[in-house]
């Protein structure tokens, strides 16, 4: 009696063990998911625009992709950007609107002056 309640003692103990479940995340899985970035602007007179893209590591240039959208927001003061990409994704400032403090435009600014 006592050998058969320490068998199934082992037995209830060794199937605990082999119902633990291991998560392996793939590299497919971690495209699915998305991530929050914050990025910090310096003032409020300036206008930032994000875009999704790839860079060419070779020629160390970003290339924006003009067919995907990316989600963000500023905050109430317009001091912080806050959105969600995909994992993985690259981003970057395309380009930069500046007004003074009545409003009045003071220029569209782009990476190496490309339009």
């Amino acid at each position: 009696m006592l050998a058969r309640m320490f068998n199934l003692a082992l037995v209830l103990a060794l199937s605990g063990c082999s119902t633990t479940k291991t998560e392996v995340v793939t590299e497919k899985e971690t495209e699915l998911h998305n991530v929050n970035f914050v990025i910090g602007n310096i003032t409020s007179i300036y206008d930032i625009k994000l875009s999704l893209g790839k860079i060419d590591f070779e020629n160390a240039v970003f290339k924006e992709d003009w067919f995907s959208s990316l989600s963000y927001q500023y905050t109430k003061d317009r001091r912080y950007i806050v959105g969600s990409a995909k994992a993985g994704s690259f981003i970057a400032i395309t380009s930069t609107k500046a007004q003074d403090a009545s409003g009045t435009p003071l220029g569209t600014f782009t990476p190496c002056n490309q339009h």
